[in-house]
């Protein structure tokens, strides 16, 4: 009997294993870069919040970030000062009575990798569980695409989805009362988890 391998053996497996790494890493490549963009997005986006909760408390007024989607794709946002004491509204923001903070921002979005979106429209809701109303309007804010933070600290609740488009799904959702930020991200075998 004959124990061992051959030489021409060996360099078959180790050609096999040469090829099948030069298929794979590309791929893991692109997967990694998709998720680091997503993992940046959402924690941008986190990160601003926490922001316009601050101004809210410091400037002891209704602070109110109004989101909207451009034709690319990527998020615009702009923080309103409540002016008459009902809240930041879109009504309010479109006659002048809640007047800007700032300019307009945009969230860099790498091109082709994450964008706004819901990726299946069978991904349930976060707060809810059940199926995503509306899955075309990826900001949802109740009935409106405005996050507003009190000067208390509280907000509206809500969530922003992202997606790359393949495979991954992360969201920022906003928590009511403690206007609590939390990253998530879904997991098809064990649901909505947070980063």
């Amino acid at each position: 009997m004959k124990k061992g391998y051959t030489l021409i053996e060996l360099m078959v497996v180790m050609t096999l294993m040469v090829l099948m790494a030069g298929v794979s890493i590309p791929t893991l490549t692109r997967y990694f870069t998709r998720r680091a963009a997503l993992n940046g997005l959402v924690r941008d986006l986190c990160a601003t919040m926490r922001l316009v909760r601050q101004e809210a408390i410091t400037r002891n007024a209704y602070v109110g970030l109004a989101f909207r989607e451009d034709p690319d794709g990527r998020l615009r946002w702009r923080a309103y000062q409540d002016g008459n004491g009902n809240g930041v509204l879109s009504k309010d923001i479109a006659r002048g009575v809640d007047r800007p903070l700032g300019p307009s921002r945009c969230l860099r979005i790498p091109e082709g990798r994450v964008r706004l979106g819901i990726l299946d429209p069978g991904v349930p809701d976060i707060s809810t569980g059940r199926r995503i109303n509306n899955p075309d309007d990826p900001v949802k804010f109740g009935n409106s695409s405005i996050c507003s933070f009190s000067p208390l600290g509280a907000s509206s609740p809500g969530t922003i989805y992202f997606t790359d488009g393949i495979e991954l799904q992360g969201a920022v959702r906003v928590y009511p009362n403690s206007a609590m930020v939390r990253i998530m991200r879904w997991d098809s075998g064990k649901g909505w988890r947070a980063f």
